[in-house]
């Protein structure tokens, strides 16, 4: 009798981890599917329901490479993923190196595209929503960090230097024009214009060295800056 009692107690110990196995749930992925392509490009939070304690995702990416990690939230928010169709699954584990997990869940398929032209331009180079596709450079969906204040200083001179600038400068030359045809406030006025002209390519030179030192900086944190930009673009 007692040899017959060790013999079940030590079979349901050899058989406990399938039970346990057997008790994690097929997680039900919840975003992002089929129905909610396409993506835009940026910040995509993927999410799943499952009632074990930890979970492990499997994102196949267009390269044929796969992001795979454990965790014990029901949801990841990633940046970065490039345009393109992808496809992605998780499943139930029991501890976080996810060595013990149930079976994985039916593959969601979506489509990663590029975000509408109404989510383009701003100053803010970080933190945001979608990417802007218009700077190939970097991804605006990227958390904020301190490089990225650089960033923030290049679309300043950007817009000051490629758009304000140019708008100012249209401006100076019809009021030039104006005062000379029209001989508004006599030599004097023609002084005051030369020393404006004069203060403003003063200004803009100032601007320049320090649109190249905030490149150079740029690059040395190895972004993809797009010099220039599209500078006959002027956007109020």
């Amino acid at each position: 009798m007692r040899f017959a009692f060790i013999v079940l107690i030590l079979s349901v110990l050899v058989l406990m981890p399938e039970f346990a196995l057997g008790a994690l749930n097929i997680p039900t992925l919840l975003y992002p599917t089929a129905s909610d392509s396409p993506v835009w490009k940026g910040r995509i939070g993927f999410k799943w329901q499952t009632n074990a304690p930890f979970s492990q995702y499997n994102i196949n990416l267009p390269s044929g490479e796969a992001l795979k990690e454990t965790t014990a939230s029901l949801e990841k928010t990633i940046t970065g993923l490039s345009i393109g169709k992808y496809s992605w699954a998780a499943r139930s584990c029991s501890n976080v190196e996810g060595t013990d997990c149930g079976g994985w869940s039916p593959t969601k398929a979506f489509e990663i595209a590029p975000a509408p032209d109404e989510f383009s331009g701003g100053l803010i180079p970080c933190g945001r929503e979608v990417d802007d596709t218009s700077t190939p450079g970097y991804d605006e969906s990227e958390p904020c960090g301190i490089q990225h204040i650089f960033l923030l200083l290049k679309n300043l001179l950007d817009f000051i230097l490629w758009k304000v600038s140019l708008l100012v400068l249209l401006i100076l030359a019809v009021i030039t024009g104006a005062t000379s045809y029209f001989s508004f406030g006599g030599p004097n006025a023609l002084k005051r214009i030369k020393t404006v002209f004069k203060s403003f390519f003063v200004g803009f030179l100032i601007l320049m060295f320090a649109w190249f030192g905030v490149n150079l900086v740029l690059n040395l944190l190895e972004f993809q800056t797009q010099l220039f930009g599209k500078w006959w673009e002027i956007f109020f």
